[in-house]
């Protein structure tokens, strides 16, 4: 989780073979109750800079699983999620896996 409210969450992963491909599996899930009763949060993840999924609000003590359709490769994979413009809660992720 970013510190100090941060607007976004940044994870870097640099693969030991840049030209292998491999599919991304992010977790999400909102663990807050009174944001799931008052207010939602609201991210969009980016993987290098590109939109990869959003806007979406994850669910109340469930899983969502957000994957790749497609194989990605190269010297860093870079994913980040940002926060709702003008919103207060912080972009949360419970987990990232790849699969080669």
């Amino acid at each position: 989780m970013p510190e100090n409210g941060s607007n976004s969450l940044v994870i870097d992963w640099e693969p030991s073979d840049p030209t292998s491909e491999y599919f991304a599996y992010l977790y999400f899930a909102e663990l807050d109750q009174s944001q799931a009763n008052n207010e939602t949060r609201e991210e969009k993840v980016f993987c290098n800079g590109e939109l990869f999924y959003g806007p979406f609000t994850p669910s109340y003590l469930s899983s969502n699983t957000l994957y790749s359709k497609n194989p990605l490769s190269g010297q860093t994979l870079e994913f980040s999620t940002t926060k709702r413009r003008n919103h207060h809660y912080r972009p949360l992720s419970t987990r990232l896996s790849f699969i080669n």
